[in-house]
């Protein structure tokens, strides 16, 4: 069996950020999306359609 090395030093992390995210509220549902891309005051969980509740993530940065 081959061994596949890890990431090179080379390759860098991209930088991370807290970023304000819609969490879905729904038990079972892993559901969420940055705040900054959705247009609906009170968005739906695109994957169950349950409620989303404003909070924060650690996501990474994007230019």
């Amino acid at each position: 069996m081959k061994n596949f090395p890890n990431k090179s030093k080379s390759e860098k992390e991209p930088p991370v950020i807290e970023a304000k995210v819609w969490i879905c509220t729904g038990d079972q549902c892993p559901g969420w999306m940055r705040a900054e891309f959705t247009f609906a005051e009170q968005p739906e969980c695109p994957l169950c359609h349950s409620e989303m509740s404003l909070g924060v993530k650690v996501v990474p940065k994007i230019s």
